[in-house]
């Protein structure tokens, strides 16, 4: 199929031609052919002839620009003295639903508050848990080990210390516990009641303030926080108070 343009690049016809045959003669295959006309495969709603000569469909910015059409424009673009300008969008603003207001040329948050309080609940509930799921780090018999504190470790840790309160009721003290701090036994510790129920205790304490902390980050409202936003929050959980959140 060959596409004929003339000189100020308003379409002609279409021919039902070979295009390299057509290059060879044109007038043979359309007599009315000017050397000012243009012939291409394609057939463009948009024409515009470049640098070289070539006849091809304009760009987005060139139909934007030549032709004035604004609805091409893009989130975060305009037009300023004839040019096209786009404003990126930053990713620290941290917008929930980054929006572009096209009469200011400025990018805001277009999520509403409760939008923004459904997301803060799911995303710093899913922090709460990889955080719990890490747990805290725990120093027995000075060494170091790390006790996950996910909802099953959790439950492990009270059902051993009601075991022992239980063998204390009948008569058949516990004194000594192998606790493994890994699932798949290359960590596991002996160690006294004492040692168990002091360390229970301690991350317990942790897992507590690690629900305070989620608490704390809920009310900064930062759409995309992290975990390291989480841990920070973790530090300030004994100075700042939720009665004042």
């Amino acid at each position: 199929m060959v596409h004929i343009y003339n000189n100020i690049l308003e379409y002609i016809i279409g021919l039902n031609y070979d295009y390299e045959d057509f290059k060879k003669n044109p007038i043979l295959y359309y007599p009315d052919w000017n050397t000012s006309y243009y012939a291409t495969t394609n057939k463009y709603d948009h024409p515009i002839v470049d640098d070289d000569n070539i006849i091809r469909e304009m760009t987005r910015e060139e139909k934007i620009l030549k032709l004035g059409m604004e609805e091409l424009l893009e989130d975060g673009e305009y037009i300023q003295d004839g040019k096209l300008i786009v404003v990126e969008y930053d990713e620290k603003l941290g917008y929930l639903k980054r929006t572009w207001n096209k009469e200011t040329h400025i990018w805001y948050e277009g999520a509403t508050e409760e939008e923004i309080t459904e997301h803060m609940g799911v995303l710093v509930t899913k922090l709460l848990y990889d955080v719990m799921a890490i747990g805290c780090e725990v120093t027995i018999q000075e060494e170091k080990h790390q006790q996950s504190l996910d909802d099953d470790k959790r439950k492990a840790l009270n059902e051993r210390i009601s075991g022992f309160d239980l063998a204390q009721e009948l008569g058949t003290p516990i004194s000594q516990v192998a606790w493994p701090f890994r699932d798949d036994g290359t960590d596991t510790v002996v160690m006294s009641i004492d040692e168990f129920k002091q360390m229970t205790l301690y991350c317990l304490g942790y897992g507590e303030k690690c629900y305070l902390a989620a608490e704390l980050l809920k009310a900064k409202r930062k759409v995309n926080s992290t975990i390291d936003d989480f841990y920070n929050e973790l530090k300030n959980v004994d100075e700042i108070s939720l009665a004042n959140l």
